[in-house]
């Protein structure tokens, strides 16, 4: 089953808050991200938009 883009949001952000800075931890949220979207330019494209919230 495919999952969709706001379930890859909601879950990221769950998890995200400790990670800002942290290009190890960084590195592996892309990676989760590029499992799922299998399109490097849509990782980089959504993680700018996710890291520059407040929450992130």
């Amino acid at each position: 089953m495919a999952l969709k883009k706001s379930e890859l949001y909601s879950s990221l952000w769950s998890s995200c808050d400790e990670l800002r800075g942290v290009e190890t931890r960084e590195r592996k949220i892309k990676e989760a991200m590029y499992e799922i979207l299998n399109d490097v330019d849509e990782v980089n494209r959504i993680f700018i938009i996710i890291k520059a919230q407040k929450e992130y």
